[in-house]
């Protein structure tokens, strides 16, 4: 029996099994030549954590990420193995964060308000302007000078190149002012997005939470000195806008 089994190619073992197919091959090669062509379907997740992106470790800048735990609440922790800072609750740290949204709301409100004092710029850029002008006269009476034969060729380019460098120093300096002086910052965009943001919290989802924050805050800080249970200690947050 041994060498009869030994005898057989594995297609032949195939053929002589007792066992008849439950369907044809025909059908079997079609199922999975159309098995093949159907795209895989990604799993779609909830976002959970509404400052996914914008909050960050103070002191290594990973991302704080969000501890989820059905027996004890959830954490917000820094995923850095290496990194001191401390993990804090996230109901805690949801909680400064919300006031420091707030307290950047109000100092948005109050400098858009506040109209921009440019005296000074202004000023300096008419300076600039009346300096450019005595430039230009220069130049003019330099091609002068050259013609009465006042200047050699060489002290004429010297000084046309002098006047150049000078000339192209006050433009920047002119081109840098003018910039600041017309720069306004648009605050009403973020100022809507965070009151929006604030008003209806507690009634919008993580994704929506999250959504708002992307578009108003360019990243929020954290720190938490490296505690245990037994030494509480403060957090930190601090808010940087994106405007």
């Amino acid at each position: 029996l041994d060498s009869l089994f030994n005898s057989l190619t594995p297609n032949k073992f195939l053929e002589s099994a007792i066992f008849e197919a439950i369907i044809s091959e025909e059908i079997f090669n079609a199922a999975q030549e159309r098995t093949g062509k159907n795209p895989k379907k990604p799993i779609k997740y909830e976002l959970a954590n509404p400052f996914a992106h914008v909050l960050k470790c103070r002191e290594c800048g990973r991302a704080i990420i969000l501890r989820k735990n059905r027996k004890k609440e959830d954490y917000m922790i820094c995923p850095n193995t290496l990194c001191e800072v401390s993990s804090a609750p996230y109901t805690v740290v949801e909680g400064y964060i919300l006031d420091e949204l707030r307290r950047s709301l109000d100092g948005l409100i109050l400098a858009k308000d506040a109209k921009p004092d440019n005296s000074i710029e202004i000023k300096e850029l008419k300076r600039i302007n009346a300096e450019l002008e005595k430039i230009k006269a220069q130049q003019n009476k330099l091609y002068d000078l050259l013609e009465q034969e006042v200047y050699t060729q060489e002290i004429f380019i010297d000084r046309q190149i002098a006047l150049k460098n000078k000339r192209e120093a006050l433009e920047e300096q002119a081109h840098s002012i003018t910039d600041k002086v017309n720069k306004t910052v648009n605050y009403d965009k973020t100022i809507e997005n965070l009151t929006e943001l604030l008003e209806n919290y507690a009634d919008f989802t993580a994704a929506q939470r999250n959504k708002l924050l992307c578009e108003s805050v360019k990243r929020i800080d954290y720190f938490r000195e490296h505690s245990n249970r037994y030494n509480s200690k403060p957090i930190t947050v601090s808010v940087t806008l994106n405007l």
